[in-house]
């Protein structure tokens, strides 16, 4: 009895994953019609993709076939992150059956034509693990021998002593080299014949498909173009596991992964098989290399495609996507900034005023409700707060460093608690065990952010950079005042008084004395707290990016 159990157990997954690769298949020929699939896959390869989304792999497929008559597509699994384009890797295809990477293949092909060239390319596919949990810390450089033994080096040196590191690296960001934020000189190009467009298309360019406050306006304002009329073509160029990538096709199934498989050498004909399979008149760009890397040859084809751009933050080292941006500026319409530093930026920059449009992300956050009033803190313990991801740019490293600290010298008057999670789990684990932490700061995973802020008293932002942070806005309106860095726009949100030194030892330092006197000067702290709902309430008297987008696409569709 026991072994026909097994067999029609067997017998029952078998025909579970033969049904899957049937639907998967033909889901791809429903969405790329004109082309054969065959598919084969591992378990491993059948259970991952059956936790993926539908969309998973044929957008990835899609954009290979803008650039290749057929391709023979060798999913390989990666378990860490970043995750690296393999295509670009040679030996990731010679050494494709070594080891246990290899969870199957996609050939896709012509219904007609004839025989075409087939080019094999490495797909990177994330491991079941890494669906669930993001994968550790891990500094990847691997242009060369040297630098991958560099990048090494620091990922085990940041395991081991990361408040030391990141000295280190707040000294490289305010002394290191890079190039600032630069207008290209004008270019000029031959009058051509405009190809029309779909003035209904709207091509919405981004990163990738994870989570983060740049990806959470990214899908609301493509939810508010869906809502106003637009029909959609999604885009993420940077390789990754796409956990968000529902939030897509809940909206679209025009979904292109680039950054899976696709060489650089090819974004140039992907990008031109988009404009001429969509035709997109208008393109939003959310932080896309591709896209920005592409806007002159874009523009000098399609010179009436209308170009608009959201940033958030400036990088130390050179503007990051902010410096692509401004030096992109005389190909784009219309720069969507989210905070009052970027308008400075742009101007300093001498981008035109009139291009600039700066609207808050105030909808995106809970704290359009009534707004809750900043009580005395009358009780003991004080509880301090932590919360965003655990990774190298929030630094929860050095809120365990102050807690350390403050447990201390002050025992029983302060408590704290830590909301999130990361590729810096492990790193946090093993700082709380070298502090004696583990039973001071109490650990959440991510979860409700109005439970959270309604049981702390004061809320830390450790990070080295932010644009503008939305759990600020959040926190004043559950009534919580704010300590934070000196970083980005913070200073827009965060009275002048609760604003540290982003250097480690400064921000410690200062933190250390700013908090007792929060705990033990009642004036003090209800000072800097209305201070604090003075500055937020600047913020909301704004025109919110939703409400902006939702009457500009109103009126660019009735144009």
């Amino acid at each position: 009895m026991a072994r026909q159990a097994q067999l029609s157990a067997e017998k029952t997954g078998q025909e579970t994953y033969q049904n899957f690769l049937e639907e998967t298949v033909a889901h791809m020929q429903a969405v790329i019609p004109g082309y054969r699939f065959q598919l084969q896959l591992t378990e491993t390869g059948l259970q991952i993709l059956s936790r993926l989304d539908k969309n998973w792999l044929v957008a990835v497929i899609r954009p290979l076939l803008l650039a290749k008559p057929a391709v023979e597509v060798f999913l390989s699994q990666q378990g860490q992150e970043p995750m690296i384009t393999l295509a670009e890797d040679p030996k990731e295809l010679r050494d494709i059956f070594s080891g246990d990477t290899y969870v199957g293949t996609v050939l896709a092909y012509p219904q007609t034509g004839g025989r075409q060239k087939i080019s094999r390319v490495v797909v990177a596919l994330p491991t079941l693990e890494l669906i669930d949990v993001p994968a550790d810390f891990e500094i990847r450089l691997n242009n060369s021998k040297f630098e991958a033994l560099v990048a090494k080096a620091y990922t085990q040196l940041y395991h081991k002593v990361p408040f030391l590191l990141d000295i280190y690296r707040q000294k490289r960001n305010s002394n290191g080299r890079g190039r600032p934020a630069k207008i290209f000189p004008p270019m000029y190009a031959n009058s051509r014949q405009e190809p029309e467009l779909d003035s209904q298309v709207m091509w919405i360019a981004m990163h990738w498909a994870e989570s983060g406050g740049a990806e959470s306006w990214a899908w609301e304002q493509a939810r508010l173009a869906k809502a106003a009329g637009f029909k959609l073509v999604f885009t993420f160029d940077r390789a990754a596991p796409q956990r968000q990538l529902q939030l897509a096709s809940e909206l679209s199934e025009d979904i292109y992964l680039i950054g899976q498989g696709v060489l650089k050498a090819d974004w140039t004909s992907v990008l031109l098989g988009i404009m001429e399979t969509h035709r997109p008149a208008h393109l939003h760009i959310h932080h896309s290399n591709f896209v920005y890397t592409q806007l002159p040859v874009l523009k000098a084809l399609y010179p009436q495609l209308r170009v608009e751009d959201t940033t958030h933050i400036a990088e130390y080292r050179g503007g990051g996507f902010v410096g692509s941006s401004i030096g992109t500026t005389q190909w784009i319409d219309l720069h969507h900034v989210i905070s009052p530093q970027l308008v400075e930026l742009y101007a300093d920059q001498q981008v035109p005023a009139q291009k600039v449009h700066y609207h808050p992300l105030t909808h995106l956050t809970s704290d359009q409700r009534e707004l809750a009033p900043i009580q005395p803190l009358t009780h003991k313990p004080i509880t301090l707060g932590f919360l965003g991801r655990l990774s190298a740019q929030k630094r929860p490293v050095l809120f365990i460093a102050l807690a350390a600290i403050l447990h201390r010298r002050y025992p029983g008057k302060f408590r704290f608690i830590m909301q999130g999670s990361g590729e810096l789990e492990n790193i946090v684990v093993s700082q709380l065990k070298r502090w004696k932490l583990m039973e001071v700061i109490e650990r959440r995973p991510w979860g409700s952010i109005e439970d959270f802020l309604t049981e702390i008293d004061i809320l830390l932002i450790t990070s080295e950079n932010e644009g503008l942070t939305l759990t600020s806005i959040e926190a004043d309106a559950a009534g919580v005042p704010v300590v934070s860095t000196n970083v980005g726009s913070q200073y827009s949100v965060v009275s002048a008084e609760l604003l540290l030194p982003r250097e480690p030892i400064g921000f410690i330092k200062g933190a250390i004395a700013l908090l007792k006197k929060l705990a033990d000067d009642p004036q003090f702290y209800q000072r800097v707290s209305a201070g604090q709902r003075q500055l937020t309430q600047i913020l909301r008297s704004q025109v919110s990016a939703s409400e902006f987008y939702r009457q500009h696409y109103q009126a660019l569709l009735t144009k």
